[in-house]
């Protein structure tokens, strides 16, 4: 994976220079478009599951270093915030049991990560946005250190 380095942008200038490294980014891709540079045999799927840590009441609870740690053995990464991670399955070819290999990579990882956040008082929860988010959870200090 890149670097992440993410900045809020205040000025017209910098602005622009977004603009240019986005048009950068699509002449790249375009080229490699053309150029056929993307795999298409085998055709495959892979898929990644976000989950939110929470504690009894429901709320965010920022333990996600301490799990990442005991699962260093796992598809697991972090997301931005302290109370998120997510489990990342491999590629599979498409075909066959492609799909019953997925179900069970995401249903073993999910329960694996299950016994590891309850050692440190979190619970899973698969969502998009988690509903007792409150403004004060999206404070800097929730987020992680380390780049994604």
């Amino acid at each position: 994976m890149g670097e992440q380095k993410v900045q809020s942008q205040s000025d017209a200038e910098q602005l622009r220079a977004f603009v240019r490294h986005v048009l950068r980014d699509l002449r790249a891709m375009e080229q490699m478009l053309l150029a056929d540079a993307f795999e298409v045999d085998p055709i495959r799927i892979g898929a990644e599951q976000e989950f939110f840590l929470v504690d009894e009441g429901w709320r965010p609870l920022s333990v996600s270093e301490k799990v990442l740690a005991d699962c260093k053995h796992m598809s697991v990464t972090p997301e931005l915030a302290r109370f998120n991670i997510e489990l990342n399955a491999p590629p599979y070819s498409l075909g066959g049991t492609c799909l019953s290999e997925l179900e069970d990579f995401l249903t073993d990882g999910t329960a694996k990560l299950r016994l590891a956040s309850a050692k440190h008082g979190a619970k899973l929860v698969m969502c998009g946005i988690l509903p007792t988010l409150t403004p004060a959870d999206l404070d800097l200090s929730n987020m992680v250190d380390s780049p994604r």
